[in-house]
This record gives C-alpha cells, structure tokens and sequence, in this order.
C-alpha cells in the first residue's frame, strides 16, 4: 500500500527552479550555499523521509517510485540524486522531487549558471569562512547570529554523516557541480584574502575561529 499524500507531507520539500524568465531576469545576482551532496542527501532523507515525484508534465499529483514502502538510504538516493542541478536547470515549482533524473547536458549547464547566474556562492561546511567572504565582498558587520546553526534537525550532526547506507554511491550529478562550486569559493577567498585568521579579525569575536 502506498502512502496517501497530503499537503502535510508533501510541504516544502524543494524551491522552485531557476530556469527560464526568472534566471534570465536575475541572472548574475543569485546567492547559494552548496553542501556536499552525499551529506545534503542524507540529511534530506532524515528530515523529510522519502516522498513520491512528479512527472514534469503533471504537477498535481505524485508517483510513488520506490519498490518498498519505507525506502533505505541507498534505494533513496537513486531518485533523489542531482537535487542540485534539477535546481539550476528546471523551471518547476519543485525540481528535487521532479522527474525526469538529470542528465550530462543537465550537469553542464548547471555548472554554467553557477559560474554565470551568481554573484555568491559559498560552501556550507565552511559556513564561517563563507559568511566572511560574503561580508568581504558586499560589505556589511558580522553578527554573531551569522555563525549559529538555527534549524538544527532531529536527526542532525556536528560531524559528517555516515555514508555507508549508501554502499559506495556517490551523487554523479551533484559532484561536479559541488567540485565547481569549491573551485570557486576558493578562487573568490584568494581574491579578496579571506582566511582564518583575516575572518577571526574582521569579526571581532562574534564567532570562533573557523578551521
């Protein structure tokens, strides 16, 4: 038997995406956080449990996909992959829970709209040293607020999650785009010497010291 969805249980499971007329209308001003995607996925499934899809072309009800009705981690992660880059390159009101699953071409223009549609992008396990930079770069006072993790889940961690539900699987979409989006927090931290110790200064206390 299938789960009966309700407006309870299918809320807030995704932003709508940033193709068509509203990229274009705001491209090159879009701020993000990326997490790295093994660890998004697990906290996704942990927080919101597993929900059906929708089929691109329908968007008022959902398919339940999963062979099991309490889906594993790994069963999971096979439709929940490419959260990302079904972001950045579908135009739905909900694309991580939108099908159809991404594509090559997908994770190209993905990294494209990153490098073109944002003026920010930060990393989310370097939360600090990217709020820094965020201050370097668009100005504005560190606030203590800043650096607090204020929804913190039931089932959430200090240290990374552990990946070995996962058997081996790696996220082939989402990678890429996270590999680019490191590449360019690290080139934006050069350009304006954004480091431990400059953000321990600049801030003056408000938070500690990022590693």
């Amino acid at each position: 038997m299938k789960p009966a969805w309700t407006e309870q249980n299918v809320a807030h499971v995704g932003i709508g995406g940033l193709a068509g007329q509203y990229y274009k209308q705001n491209r090159g001003h879009f701020v993000t956080m990326l997490r790295q995607p093994e660890q998004r996925l697990i906290s996704m499934y942990y927080y919101y449990g597993a929900v059906g899809v929708f089929g691109i072309d329908g968007m008022s009800t959902r398919a339940w996909p999963y062979d099991t009705e309490s889906p594993s981690l790994r069963e999971y992660a096979d439709w929940n992959a490419g959260c990302t880059v079904r972001q950045l390159t579908m135009d739905v009101p909900v694309p991580c829970a939108t099908v159809p699953l991404p594509t090559s071409e997908d994770v190209r223009v993905a990294i494209n709209v990153l490098q073109q549609g944002f003026a920010f992008v930060g990393i989310t396990e370097q939360w600090d040293l990217s709020v820094c930079l965020f201050r370097a770069m668009f100005g504005g006072q560190c606030h203590s607020s800043d650096f607090l993790d204020t929804r913190v889940g039931d089932n959430s961690s200090r240290s990374d999650y552990d990946t070995s539900e996962l058997y081996g699987w790696v996220d082939i979409w989402d990678g890429p785009v996270y590999s680019e989006a490191l590449l360019m927090f690290e080139s934006t931290r050069n350009v304006y010497g954004v480091d431990s110790q400059w953000c321990a200064s600049f801030c003056q206390g408000q938070h500690d010291v990022p590693h």
